[in-house]
């Protein structure tokens, strides 16, 4: 399952299970990932301003996304506490 929503001109796309396809084009900038359900490589050639990995995600799945997304771009809730976009 995959929706996108529009929030003060962000585009947020939720990705909720691994039969999900992601958009191949366009920028996005904030992408919540839940329940291990995307793989790292799955974004290398799009443009995600920062990937939100929510509490449903597993420790090894986290770290595993911490090899490859610098810290800049990548908030994981298990290690970080809630994410809060406010503008």
């Amino acid at each position: 399952n995959l929706e996108t929503f529009y929030w003060k001109g962000n585009k947020i796309i939720v990705v909720q299970n691994k039969e999900a396809q992601l958009p191949v084009l366009g920028e996005i900038d904030y992408l919540v990932v839940s329940r291990n359900s995307v793989s790292p490589k799955a974004i290398e050639n799009l443009s995600v301003r920062k990937v939100i990995l929510d509490g449903s995600n597993s420790r090894s799945y986290v770290n595993r996304w911490r090899k490859v997304v610098d810290e800049e771009r990548l908030h994981a809730v298990l290690d970080e506490g809630a994410f809060v976009l406010t503008q």
